[in-house]
């Protein structure tokens, strides 16, 4: 089971914690001691906190892409292999459906590329941290240009894909896995999103559906060493320290499912 989360408030912007609470479906406290999870805003940033009594401790996660400006994603050449991993030869500006939006790093990156990203989030309490940091971009000279071109949807991306069908070029997968190697906070981040979601989505359900779309490519990204997405190999695969992302290219493949 999921953690609860209740919303923590303070006397400071009493009417967005309300309208927060409310929309959420989530009790207001002056406490952190109902729950290890809690709702927050610091410095106006929506914020998810997570209380660890052993070592004794508060790890957070909030979406901030002005702190991305300059290094979107951990690593120049991860940031390399994602923006080619998802190329196409079309002109202007491709649209990338993001079946996994999470904390929106790497929609971000694919924005900040001229790609117009539709970001898919079916948890509520995810979808409100990436769309509070979204409209906070958008208010933000740096982080504009990108963020307008992010449209963010809380809807599970199977159903979407079935209900909309939407015309894209790329589908984006990023799966959720307990260890990928990361460090620092990145993994602390990743702590927290699992006791929020305590088990993934049925990744196998995600490519099926994206397979059904027909895009020209569907991108998924992969712990260097992990097995193949529902043991299906891609077309190809480019490989960088840590993780590789892996290309199906469904118009040059039978349906595999």
């Amino acid at each position: 089971m999921p953690e609860p989360v209740f919303l923590l408030t303070s006397l400071l912007d009493s009417v967005r914690q309300g309208q927060t609470a409310r929309s959420l479906g989530l009790e207001e406290v002056t406490d952190s001691t109902h729950s290890p999870l809690f709702l927050h805003f610091t410095d106006n940033i929506l914020t998810l906190s997570l209380q660890q009594l052993k070592p004794r401790s508060v790890l957070s996660v909030s979406v901030d892409f002005s702190r991305s400006r300059g290094n979107p994603t951990a690593g120049k050449q991860g940031r390399e292999l994602l923006l080619r991993a998802i190329k196409t030869k079309s002109a202007g500006s491709s649209v990338v459906v993001d079946c996994t939006g999470g904390l929106g790093r790497d929609a971000y990156l694919m924005a900040q590329a001229g790609k117009s990203v539709i970001i898919l989030e079916q948890h509520p309490i995810i979808h409100a941290l990436l769309a509070d940091g979204v409209e906070r971009g958008k208010r933000d000279d740096c982080t504009r240009e990108a963020c307008r071109r992010m449209t963010v949807h809380n809807r599970e991306a199977v159903a979407f894909m079935h209900d909309v069908e939407p015309q894209c070029e790329v589908i984006y997968l990023d799966p959720m896995f307990p260890d990928r190697g990361k460090t620092g906070k990145a993994k602390q981040e990743l702590q927290i999103l699992q006791h929020l979601l305590p088990h993934a989505d049925d990744a196998c359900r995600l490519l099926s559906a994206a397979w059904k779309i027909n895009p020209r490519k569907i991108v998924v990204k992969r712990p260097l060493k992990g097995p193949h997405l529902c043991g299906l190999a891609p077309d190809y695969t480019l490989r960088g320290k840590t993780v590789r992302y892996d290309v199906y290219l469904p118009g040059s493949t039978t349906n595999p499912f």
